[in-house]
């Protein structure tokens, strides 16, 4: 079973959509996206110090267990056409128009992108070089509701409710090498009574065109959402008076929770038909080795025998390890195929390639 791990992102503010002029009140949402950015206060964070730490060898060869706090910050997420959402790092849609003709409405929402970073380089125990964590999607999110009501001509309330499975990945920042093995996590965001209104104040930021953001986190733009909905406005007071209006309301929420361990890795496929023969062979020879050990030893003899020439089963024996929970014989072999495991009758074997 696997262990949760607390991940607090504490307080998110949703970002703003600047227009030239406030529009009629209207009866329809139309579907869109609303945009997110989380406050650099150092309230969002990803915490390994409940007791369960990342385990030693994770981040180098010498690396001891990982403990710490990391503070995060929002990275804007990468659009075409460039920059069109500001420093947005959190990107929800509303799938479906809601008639707000009686008050109120609901409609199904999905995160589609989320981008957050660490706040300073990370030091770990152990290791030389420092490191970074990156926060993205890890698929595609689970679908939540949203709640949205009209209660004056400009604005109302809304509730939300959504689940956004995300992934923590390190990178080395000595090496830029990535680390393939992400920790996982679970974001739960949920709000209620947070408010909407139609006009918003400077710095506001207004995209109502499709748009392509990157999902995965790899820089690179690679889905298709619409644009923001004019007169909606998440976390702007109503109505907006001053100026410049106040400042957006920031949404608590709880989660992402991560998890750790990490899944096992898939087992390595079954050896192809030559590697597998090469180790039945090997077996034998070996078999042989040891009964000459054990006779010598009987007679007295303390003479070592000369070890079998393995020849063309081309299969040498390096040593014992631990693999997958199980204690396996490392064979390596000179071939080129992937690593594989060759199960005989006698034993099994993890045969890696050079």
């Amino acid at each position: 079973m696997q262990e949760r791990r607390s991940l607090l992102c504490g307080l998110c503010t949703l970002a703003v959509f600047a227009l030239l002029a406030a529009p009629a009140a209207a009866e329809v949402v139309t579907a869109g996206i609303d945009v997110w950015t989380t406050p650099d206060d150092g309230n969002t964070y990803v915490d390994f110090s409940d007791g369960t730490p990342i385990p030693a060898g994770y981040f180098c060869p010498t690396s001891q267990p990982f403990s710490q706090r990391i503070p995060l910050k929002g990275s804007p997420i990468v659009t075409s056409p460039q920059g069109v959402l500001g420093s947005t790092d959190t990107i929800v849609e509303r799938t479906g128009n809601v008639d707000l003709g009686n008050g109120q409405g609901s409609t199904q929402i999905q995160v589609r992108a989320i981008s957050l970073v660490n706040r300073s380089p990370i030091s770990v125990p152990g290791c030389t070089d420092t490191f970074s964590a990156k926060v993205t999607l890890n698929g595609t999110a689970p679908t939540g509701n949203m709640i949205i009501r009209r209660t004056t001509a400009s604005g109302g309330t809304f509730d939300a409710s959504f689940s956004v499975p995300g992934r923590v990945i390190f990178t080395n920042n000595t090496t830029g090498a990535t680390f393939r093995t992400p920790v996982t996590e679970t974001v739960n965001l949920q709000t209620s009574g947070a408010p909407w209104a139609e006009t918003v104040g400077t710095g506001g930021i207004d995209h109502p065109s499709q748009l392509s953001i990157d999902t995965d986190g790899n820089g690179s733009p690679d889905a298709g959402v619409p644009g923001t909905t004019p007169g909606f406005h998440p976390g702007w007071w109503d109505p907006c008076t001053a100026t410049p209006c106040p400042a957006p309301k920031k949404v608590d929420h709880n989660g992402p929770h991560p998890t750790w361990p990490l899944p096992p890795p898939p087992p390595p496929p079954p050896c192809p038909r030559d590697i597998f023969d090469a180790v039945v062979r090997y077996e034998a020879e070996q078999a042989t080795v040891d009964n000459q050990t054990d006779a010598a030893t009987d007679s007295g003899d303390t003479t070592t025998p000369v070890e079998d020439e393995i020849g063309e089963t081309e299969a040498v024996v390096r040593s014992s390890t631990v693999y997958a929970g199980e204690n396996l014989t490392v064979v390596q072999a000179d071939s080129t195929v992937v690593h594989c495991i060759a199960a005989t009758k006698t034993s099994t074997h993890f045969v890696a390639v050079e």
